[in-house]
């Protein structure tokens, strides 16, 4: 069991750089995201923007879990957009391989969302 603390919090634009920090890192764990390329800080700020907007409309949400305010894993929740279906969402979910606590952390979290 990890001694580390780890903090949930709603994806903000002052997440663009740690964001990019662990996507980028992400990437090189080669841990199975579907895009396979480094990012920006201004794409992930343009990415956090344009979520922020989803968010406004109620069509998704994200929170990143941060140790020592570094983000060590990320999930999207976004409900499914066909009427009948309003009652199931999509699940993204990433945490950096030395994390699996954070990971088990992340998800009770959202389960409760």
């Amino acid at each position: 069991m990890s001694n580390n603390i780890y903090e949930i919090e709603p994806l903000e634009p002052k997440h663009a750089q740690p964001l990019t920090d662990w996507f980028n890192t992400f990437v090189d764990q080669d841990l199975g995201v579907v895009e396979n390329f480094h990012v920006t800080v201004e794409s992930e700020g343009k990415y956090i923007r344009d979520y922020l907007a989803n968010l406004q409309n109620r069509e998704a949400s994200s929170y990143v879990v941060l140790c020592n305010k570094i983000i060590v894993g990320k999930t999207d929740i976004r409900p499914l957009s066909r009427y009948i279906d309003k009652h199931v969402v999509e699940l993204g979910f990433g945490v950096l391989k030395e994390h699996p606590e954070a990971g088990k952390q992340l998800l009770q979290f959202i389960v409760k969302v």
